[in-house]
């Protein structure tokens, strides 16, 4: 296990206790206003699945009726 931020001015290899090979996971840590404007398709789809996952998992609360339901909508699809 590892810190959940890598140091940029440290090895990889310093900082992760089991390894290699290593696992990298990357999630972001402030949700844009506008995703749309992600311009790589790529890290798009990254977001969205980041934010699937923690909506299934309830670790991202929502209170607004209509976004949720619209949110579970596309959870089920």
């Amino acid at each position: 296990m590892m810190s959940p931020w890598v140091d940029p001015t440290k090895l990889i290899r310093k900082q992760c206790l089991v390894g290699p090979p290593y696992r990298f996971i990357m999630q972001v840590k402030f949700f844009s206003a506008e995703p749309q404007k992600l311009r790589d398709e790529y890290t798009r789809y990254l977001y969205v699945l980041q934010i699937r996952k923690q909506l299934e998992q309830g670790t991202l609360q929502c209170t607004d009726d209509q976004i949720a339901a619209e949110l579970a909508a596309f959870l089920l699809q």
